[in-house]
Parts: C-alpha cells; sequence; structure tokens
C-alpha cells in the first residue's frame, strides 16, 4: 500500500486528512518510490474502520497475481490470501499493536500463491494515524517475500540434526561392526568345516546370511554418516532405475500398478557409488509402491537439466502427504508408520548429499509424492583399477605369521582360530605400543591385521610407526569406518590395503591372497 506520489489520490482516499506535499517533500517520495521498486518490496496502506486498502504492484506479484486480477483490494484481499492458522496470530499482534503495546507489527505468515503453494512473507508496519481518542485510523507498512530464506534456514537446521546424528550412527556401526565380526568369522569358519550334508551346516549358513544382512545395514549406516568411502565410478541413472524397476515384476503388483518410465536417451553419467544409488532409488521406489495400497502409476523419469546436471524423478500417484508432514520427512526418527524407525528418508538424503546432490520432495494429501534428485555430471573416464589388485604368486599356498593389533580380546581370539584353520599362525597385541614393543625385540611377522580405534596408540599412529621399523611390511588396516581420513591414510604408505569390517573366512582368505608379501 503506497504513500507515493503517484498514488497520492488512492492515500488521502484512506486518510482524508493529508494536505499535498510541498515540491521537495515530493522528491523525498520519488526517491522513497525508487528504492522500494529496486528492493523488490511489497507495501501497502490500510483503512482500519473502513477496511480499505491500497497495495502496489510488487505486493501481488509475490503471490503471482497482478494489481488488476485482485481488485477490488480490500483487508479481505489479504485475510482470504493468509493462511488460517497465521491469520489468528496475526490479528493477536494486531490489537497489541493497536493498544501501544508494541512500536511495530512484526510478523512472519504464509500466503497461498496462484499457482497454489504457500509462501512464506514477512510483514512489518506501524499505524500511522489515530484518532483523539487514539483509535488507529491509518496503518502501513511493507512485505518481503521469504521464502528462499525459510528453506535455507530449514536446510541449516536440518543439516545440524543430520550431523548429530551422523555422529551417533558412526558410533553405533562401529560397535556393531565388531560383534558382527566375531559372529561372522565363527559362523563361516564352522560352516567350512562341516560337511554339507551335516545338520550344523544350514544352520551356520543361516547365521552368515544374517551376519551378511547385518553387514548391509552397517555399511548403510556408514554412509549415512559419511564414514564409509563412496567409490567413485562413472554412473549411468538409466541403468540404475532399469534394475531397480524389476521390483515391478512382484506378481502381486501385476495388474495393480502401472510403471510409466521416460527416460532421456542422451543422459550425461554422473559420478558416485553404483552400489548406494542402486540402494537409494530403491528405495525411493519401495516406498513409492507403499503409498499405492491399490491401482496406481509408478513414474520414474530422467532427464539432463541446467549445464552440468541431471535429475531423476519418483512420482507415485499414492496417499501422499499433507503440507505439515512432507515438511518433517527428512527428520530422522520422524515416522507415520507403524513400524520402522523413520530413517530411510534421512538415509535417502545423506546418501544425496554425499553425492553432492540435492533432493527435493513435493507431495499433496491423496493426490501423491513426487521425489526428485539432482546430481552433478562427470566426465566419462572409465573404472579405476583397484590398488594392488591380483594376487601375489604363491600367496594362497603360504604358511604366514599374521599380528592382530586389536584392543578386543575377543575378536582376537576368533582371529586367532580363523586364522590357524586357514593354515596361518598368529601374534597378537591389544594397542599399538604393545605391537610395536614386540616387533623392536625381534618379531618378524609376514603381514599385520591393524584395527584403527584402539587406546594408548591408535591405528594411524601405529601404522607410521610400523613403517619405519619395517618398510615393505604388508598391512590390512581394518576398520568398518572406511571414510576419505583412512582412504588417505592408505595412499600415504606403500603396500597397505584397507578391509572393512565385518570379515568372513572366505574374505580374510582372499585379502591375504592378495598381498604382496616380502618373503
Amino acid at each position: 500500500m503506497h504513500v507515493l506520489n503517484r498514488q497520492n489520490r488512492s492515500f488521502r482516499r484512506l486518510t482524508q486528512v493529508v494536505p499535498d506535499p510541498p515540491p521537495e517533500g515530493l522528491e523525498g517520495l520519488r526517491r522513497m518510490e525508487r528504492i522500494l521498486e529496486s528492493s523488490q518490496l511489497g507495501t501497502w496502506e490500510w483503512n482500519i474502520p473502513t477496511g480499505q486498502a491500497v497495495f502496489n504492484e510488487q505486493w501481488a506479484q509475490c503471490l503471482g497475481y497482478s494489481l488488476a486480477e485482485l481488485a477490488p483490494v480490500s483487508i479481505k484481499t489479504w485475510e482470504g490470501l493468509c493462511h488460517p492458522e497465521d491469520l489468528k496470530q496475526s490479528n493477536r499482534l494486531l490489537e497489541r499493536h493497536f493498544a501501544g503495546e508494541t512500536p511495530y507489527y512484526d510478523f512472519e505468515c504464509r500466503m497461498k500463491h496462484k499457482d497454489g503453494r504457500w509462501l512464506w512473507v514477512h510483514d512489518r508496519g506501524r499505524v500511522l494515524l489515530r484518532a483523539p481518542d487514539g483509535k488507529p485510523l491509518v496503518m502501513v507498512g511493507t512485505r518481503a517475500d521469504n521464502t528462499e530464506r525459510k528453506r535455507l534456514a530449514a536446510l541449516s537446521y536440518q543439516d545440524q540434526k543430520m550431523e548429530s546424528l551422523r555422529i551417533l550412527a558412526g558410533e553405533v556401526a562401529d560397535q556393531m561392526n565388531d560383534l558382527l565380526c566375531v559372529i561372522l568369522a565363527l559362523a563361516s569358519a564352522h560352516m567350512e568345516i562341516q560337511p554339507p550334508d551335516s545338520s550344523a551346516h544350514p544352520a551356520f549358513k543361516t547365521i552368515v546370511k544374517a551376519c551378511d544382512k547385518g553387514r548391509e545395514l552397517t555399511w548403510s549406516l556408514c554412509n549415512f554418516a559419511n564414514q564409509r568411502f563412496l567409490e567413485q565410478e562413472d554412473v549411468d541413472l538409466n541403468i540404475v532405475v532399469q534394475h531397480c524397476i524389476q521390483s515391478l515384476r512382484d506378481p502381486t503388483l501385476t495388474g495393480r500398478v502401472r510403471a510409466d518410465l521416460g527416460l532421456a536417451a542422451d543422459l550425461q553419467p554422473i559420478a558416485g557409488d553404483l552400489g548406494a544409488l542402486a540402494s537409494l532409488l530403491e528405495d525411493l521406489v519401495n516406498n513409492a509402491l507403499e503409498a499405492m495400497p491399490g491401482p496406481g502409476t509408478l513414474s520414474i523419469r530422467t532427464r539432463n537439466t541446467v549445464t552440468g546436471w541431471v535429475e531423476a524423478q519418483v512420482e507415485d500417484t499414492g496417499t501422499g502427504m499433507s503440507e505439515e508432514i512432507s515438511g518433517k520427512a527428512l527428520t530422522p526418527l520422524f515416522t507415520t508408520k507403524g513400524k520402522g524407525l523413520g530413517m530411510w528418508l534421512p538415509m535417502a538424503y545423506a546418501t544425496v548429499r554425499s553425492h553432492h546432490g540435492q533432493m527435493e520432495i513435493q507431495s499433496e494429501l491423496d493426490q501423491g509424492t513426487c521425489v526428485s534428485l539432482r546430481f552433478p555430471t562427470s566426465i566419462p573416464r572409465g573404472r579405476v583399477a583397484e590398488n594392488g589388485a591380483g594376487p601375489a604368486e604363491k600367496a594362497d599356498n603360504l604358511s604366514l605369521k599374521i599380528m592382530v593389533v586389536d584392543d578386543d580380546v575377543v575378536l582376537q581370539q576368533v582371529m586367532s582360530r580363523t586364522l590357524k584353520m586357514l593354515g596361518h599362525s598368529s601374534e597378537h597385541a591389544l594397542n599399538g605400543e604393545e605391537a610395536l614393543a614386540k616387533l623392536e625385540a625381534g618379531y618378524e611377522p609376514d603381514a599385520v591385521i591393524l584395527d584403527m580405534n584402539m587406546p594408548v596408540m591408535g591405528g594411524a599412529m601405529t601404522l607410521q610407526r610400523l613403517r619405519a621399523l619395517r618398510p615393505s611390511l604388508p598391512i590390512l588396516i581394518s576398520t568398518g569406518l572406511i571414510d576419505q581420513a583412512a582412504m588417505d591414510l592408505a595412499a600415504t604408505h606403500a603396500n597397505v590395503t584397507l578391509v572393512p569390517k565385518p570379515m568372513s573366512v572366505k574374505d580374510l582368505r582372499r585379502y591375504l591372497a592378495t598381498l604382496r608379501l616380502a618373503c
């Protein structure tokens, strides 16, 4: 609502008491008009007793309208576009300002855009004229679009919560990995020595399968915690989508859910972890299917967007979410289902962010949900050869002396039995200092299995000291948290291999076979 010269007549109709401004005042009004136009602020004037109002063009454009589309305007125009819940609070703040309890009316509220969206706007104003008895007559103010600022603030708050949860997830994954190491090593060892037709063999096989599922879970937690290295390769999202859509071949879905694929033929590759991206899209597809208990359509589209970015969208015609629920969808531990911990969407969000991507959720109750994923493209470069690929000659047939450096006594005992079963001998140390003391005393191992997280002297410092004593000694760094720091540590020293926990007997045999042994 204007106090500008070009709308002086409207303003006088609101007040009926304001004389024409002097020439110097006109220049001031023109200057104010230029400032307001450049700042993209909406302005408003309100005759409180009559309800008559004047808005400027920017006030209307903020909501996708022109002033002509909103005419005739009044305070009812504002009330009709304001969110009902916010309107109540606005009225309370106005009453306080009218009573002189506050110097300004200052309120942030939701206003309905022409396309149906709710935008956040910030209104600030004050009473300009009062009657002799103190009753408010005319109020003026400005409006700013705060939608983007609110979105960025919400993302910042979300990131803070996610960071706290990532730390917790990393700690839980580390402890779970140590437990799984013991169970998987023992079960896989016994499965190998039991005859296939024995009654115990199927039982141990089931335990190994359960451990594999547990290993997938801990690796997912590590991915969420950004503590497991994402293998970088060129990924074609179209191929990932086509693999995920195979879930629609489930007989229970035939005839119920229709798949609508719109995959760009010229889609650019992205740099990422194929397994993590496949798991991400599988979760999105499965969640979309769960949202359609009856007949529906699952649409998956890919396309190149602006230069250097690709987009994948998973859309369903299911139950959808209200604005309140969709706003909490990425909140860890929030769920509307009767089961689960409400973690899959936050974990999906973490996967997208670890690929330097963006994730957006649009949903409408009883209409469906659309999840958009955007990733930066990569220059096709082929696969990177694995460090130290190819087993050393005779490595699998050698009886090795292995030093196991780990502060977990139970894990040491299990590792000792496993190595013995594979034909190797072992020596144990509870920390780095103990391991170095044994080397200095003359013990000559063929290889070292080194835990990263230990008291007294951790894996990183122990590795440096080991390298000073034995420059060519093969070392397996055993850790459940393969992050960039671990990758950099392994890259700094020759003949070092990162080994993710937990390990089965088969895994351990394979890692020992690939060592470049100095013997």
